[in-house]
């Protein structure tokens, strides 16, 4: 057995032991990390500690310790309240809802990451307060902000449309399109499977009086907005500027510094971080090239939007969709529709790149995903969210597939 596929195993491995001993996965990653890399890859221990997720661990520890300020000093709990009303006690609307605004927000420039971030958490709170399960109210801000993700307002969008322009692909147009049509049909099937359908309307929310925000939790909605506007804007970086907001909100004893401290999620980060450095050695040895190269052999001018979509969700799931995946696949894209006879446009191809490694973002390895799953309530069973986020991620990428063998990638040319 080769070097690459005892790496790939080992991924598989961890998580197993971690679901059925429901040891936290992280831990079991950076051991695995440590046994692949130093017996079979011949790694120092800086090369494989140097697959610390830094930046995802900041953003994610950053937003986090933010909305555990809102979640202690109130506001997210009278927010939750003031959102449910909106359903005027009709809750299989509630989720609906939520899906409307994150696509509208992510499309007008917070983009598919920052959306899910702000969103993620009152999401949960709102589903807690009507009994709905935490992954179909998180799978609902999450499709939202990928329908609306690839506008050029926002950060993922802006990457891909300069990497056209630069690749000399056109038009971009495509993608956007391709963008709300395919992540609609990922939201109306995930929201299938996991039973969102059998969400029973209480009312319970139409006799409930709406409380109102006090001074606190006043001055924490105005410094979430501040944290927005900034991202969105002036292109501050969203986890330095959400620690800005945090010092801001502890220096005027709006919250609890203690309670908000031990409300960040510290078991998720571990297990995101430490499922990254596994990842990474993986990566080093060659086993997500063995996987790229298995799917290259089997391209086609009839599956080659289906598969370079797969490639890109199976990149993207280990790596940044737009800082690896996009700029790494858009520049090939011409010279495989080249190769292809010039069959397959290359705008098309780019399109099922740009969906590919976002499909795939509802994973609790990816960024976006993190941030869903660190928002889950403190009931929640979190080895089986993991799972089913991992699940859903790869049947999302399964539908970009399809979608592409439909041809969806060139409607819009």
């Amino acid at each position: 057995m080769s070097i690459e596929l005892i790496a790939l195993l080992s991924l598989f491995v961890a998580i197993a032991i971690g679901y059925f001993t429901n040891v936290n996965t992280g831990v079991l990653g950076i051991a695995m990390a440590f046994l692949v890399g130093t017996f079979l890859a011949d790694m120092t221990g800086k090369e494989i500690i140097a697959g610390f997720p830094t930046s995802t661990f900041v953003t994610l520890m950053s937003m986090t310790f933010l909305f555990s300020i809102a979640k202690v000093n109130g506001t997210m709990e009278t927010m939750a309240y003031k959102v449910i009303q909106l359903a005027k006690g009709k809750t299989k609307l509630i989720p609906h809802l939520f899906f409307v605004f994150a696509a509208i927000l992510s499309a007008v420039g917070a983009g598919p990451i920052v959306t899910p971030a702000l969103l993620c958490p009152i999401a949960t709170s709102v589903g807690k307060k009507e009994n709905i399960k935490d992954i179909i109210m998180l799978m609902c801000v999450i499709c939202g902000g990928l329908v609306g993700g690839l506008t050029p307002f926002g950060p993922s969008g802006i990457v891909a449309s300069t990497l056209f322009e630069s690749s000399g692909i056109a038009p971009y147009t495509p993608v956007m399109l391709s963008a709300v049509v395919i992540h609609i049909v990922q939201y109306a099937v995930v929201f299938t499977i996991i039973g969102g359908w059998k969400i029973k309307t209480s009312g319970s929310a139409q006799s409930e009086e709406v409380p109102s925000f006090n001074k606190n939790q006043w001055l924490t909605v105005a410094v979430i907005l501040c944290v927005v506007l900034a991202a969105m804007f002036l292109g501050w970086d969203i986890a330095l500027v959400a620690l800005l907001g945090s010092s801001v909100l502890l220096i005027l004893k709006a919250s609890d510094q203690a309670k908000s401290i031990v409300g960040v999620p510290w078991g998720t980060l571990l297990l995101v971080g430490g499922v990254s450095v596994l990842i990474n050695v993986i990566n080093s040895v060659g086993g997500i090239q063995l996987l790229s190269d298995a799917l290259s052999s089997i391209m086609s001018e009839n599956t080659a939007s289906s598969i370079i979509c797969c490639m890109a969700g199976l990149l993207s799931a280990v790596s940044s969709a737009s800082g690896v995946v996009m700029p790494t696949l858009i520049p090939t894209v011409t010279e495989i529709s080249a190769g292809l006879g010039g069959a397959v446009a290359p705008a098309a191809l780019g399109a099922a790149v740009c969906l590919g490694a976002h499909l795939v973002t509802c994973s609790p390895l990816s960024t976006i995903g993190a941030l869903g799953y660190s928002a889950a309530n403190a009931e929640t069973d979190k080895n089986k969210l993991f799972m089913q986020q991992l699940g859903l991620a790869v049947l999302s990428v399964l539908i970009g597939a399809a979608m592409g063998l439909l041809g969806v990638f060139n409607w819009f040319l």
